[in-house]
């Protein structure tokens, strides 16, 4: 159970134990998880509690290797010095975040009809069709018990994965379902050879590996 804040304040240079220097214009401070309340909860705000080493990739400059994390409540990428100082990463489409073995793009996309920036995890190999991962933690309020036989349920942060594909001939992005019905809507070329490849690798297209293997595939073609 945890209290939940966030200040935000502008923070001129952010220098890590290699000494090495982000321009100002990356950096943010960032010394909380995304809401103002009191608010006791259970689970966490981040896919990843704890901080791990990453790379951050700003265009034109080299990589920077630092402790970082990702708060998918607020969707920040969270870094850490040595002095314990959190801090965050402006979104900036010349900015592309590794964490562990997870890679953050950012993308617009039209949500409830509103152009929004937002991070998501490109899932297969470049080419015309490009998947995509987006793990959201979601808020959940308490709920108080209805009877004497029921518990209140307490506040809780909770995992909402989903799918998507953004298609670079047209800079657009669909929500994908892991559905063999739904991906093939969206692959219509090339379809007996899809279909051929679909039978002869026995892929399940409920199975986040198999529909990586499927849409690299179908970028060769």
């Amino acid at each position: 159970m945890k209290n939940l804040m966030l200040f935000l304040f502008v923070f001129p240079v952010f220098v890590f134990s290699q000494r090495v220097e982000i321009p100002a214009e990356y950096v943010r401070n960032n010394i909380g998880i995304g809401m103002d309340t009191n608010i006791k909860y259970e689970g966490s705000p981040y896919l990843n509690e704890k901080f791990e080493m990453g790379s951050i990739f700003i265009k034109n400059l080299d990589p920077i290797n630092a402790s970082l994390r990702y708060n998918a409540f607020s969707e920040t990428i969270e870094m850490i010095d040595d002095e314990m100082k959190i801090t965050a990463l402006y979104k900036n489409f010349n900015v592309d975040v590794k964490i562990g073995n997870r890679l953050f793009k950012l993308f617009k996309n039209v949500v409830e009809g509103k152009n929004k920036i937002m991070y998501y995890e490109p899932l297969n190999d470049s080419g015309e069709l490009i998947l995509l991962r987006k793990d959201k933690k979601i808020f959940v309020e308490s709920k108080k018990a209805k009877s004497a036989y029921t518990k209140d349920k307490p506040a809780k942060f909770q995992l909402k994965r989903n799918y998507f594909i953004h298609d670079n001939n047209k800079s657009k992005i669909v929500e994908l379902k892991l559905k063999k019905k739904n991906i093939l809507s969206l692959l219509t070329n090339h379809k007996d050879k899809i279909n051929d490849y679909i039978k002869s690798n026995k892929l399940k297209l409920k199975n986040e590996k198999d529909v990586i293997k499927l849409f690299n595939y179908y970028n060769l073609l």
